[in-house]
């Protein structure tokens, strides 16, 4: 999957409790990712994150893709608040 112009892929990063358990997003609600891939942007607006960054990004701008049983998330590079 190759993102378009203003579009990132990213991986929603699983929060575990102390114990060890992983948290489902209704319990534990984080909008942080890394980057799998990133569109070329626009030439007033080029993307500045690469592949391997952890994003901060805002709630409700994602959109989630099923290929070949993995989930990726699709966002728009204009949703990233902070690289972290």
């Amino acid at each position: 999957m190759i993102p378009i112009l203003n579009k990132i892929i990213i991986k929603k990063i699983q929060h575990t409790s102390d114990s060890g358990l992983i948290l489902p997003e209704n319990v534990y609600e984080s909008f942080i990712g890394e980057v799998l891939k990133a569109g070329p942007g626009t030439p007033a607006n080029p993307i500045t994150v690469s592949a391997g960054d952890r994003v901060l990004y805002k709630p409700h701008t994602e959109v989630d893709v099923e290929i070949d049983g993995a989930v990726y998330t699709v966002i728009p590079w204009q949703s990233v608040i902070a690289v972290i």
